[in-house]
């Protein structure tokens, strides 16, 4: 078999010519094929609607203006701190509680169905579920490292490390006074109540609305988040 080394450089000069003629440079705009192991050829497309981030403006009008935020989502938060779904909210149970409020809240329907996890509105709504429940979290630390910083008892590690050891011997962080076996005061600490606003200032604006009905205000949620959130603090 004849090599190029073995041409003469004429010879050789338009056999490279050739090889070259049979490389293509693609366009810009040109798709590219991919072809698979079997020989079939697929074309990868990606629009430049896939790679733009979702935005508020993406929203439905409705979820736009000033009364989705300002009472709509207090009145979600009220229902999330009031239900019994601490962590997890299940997708259809909470398509169900968010229609029925924009439809309370709005006068107009609304869709919230998530099947594919695609609906913007209901991605909205989690997103602030999600950033309200990392507020007790937040909220419960920086109260304990203000209480240290202003207490002159707590300026050494070990003295912190003795308080968190007390308060969380038997929960008494949750207790006003955990001593009085008649009257403690149950979710009475200033710790507690204090984490607790988080809930109070993410519902500001809530209505009462009597087509919905949520139950009394007992809040198992809420309390729930406030008393895991100032026992995480205590134990880091």
């Amino acid at each position: 078999m004849t090599s190029l080394d073995d041409l003469e450089p004429e010879e050789r000069r338009e056999m490279e010519e050739d090889q070259d003629a049979d490389k293509h440079i693609l366009d810009e705009d040109e798709d590219v094929d991919m072809t698979d192991q079997q020989g079939d050829i697929e074309v990868c497309e990606v629009s430049n609607s896939q790679l733009t981030s979702s935005e508020n403006s993406h929203l439905p009008s409705a979820a736009q203006n000033l009364t989705f935020h300002s009472i709509f989502i207090p009145m979600v938060m009220h229902w999330v701190g009031n239900n019994s779904y601490p962590w997890t909210i299940p997708n259809e149970k909470l398509s169900d509680v968010l229609k029925d409020i924009f439809m309370a809240v709005c006068k107009q329907p609304g869709a919230f169905r998530n099947d594919y996890g695609c609906n913007l509105t209901f991605n909205l709504v989690c997103q602030r579920i999600s950033e309200w429940r990392g507020n007790f979290g937040s909220t419960a630390i920086t109260i304990l490292m203000a209480f240290f910083a202003s207490t002159d008892e707590y300026k050494t590690k070990e003295a912190c490390k003795e308080y968190a050891k007390y308060q969380l011997e038997d929960s008494r962080f949750v207790y006003e006074d955990p001593d009085n076996e008649d009257s403690p005061g149950a979710f009475l600490l200033e710790f507690i109540l204090r984490i607790f606003a988080v809930q109070l200032n993410a519902t500001q604006g809530c209505q009462i609305i009597d087509s919905l009905n949520f139950g009394l205000p007992a809040y198992p949620t809420a309390l729930a988040l406030t008393t895991a959130a100032m026992s995480f603090a205590l134990l880091l």
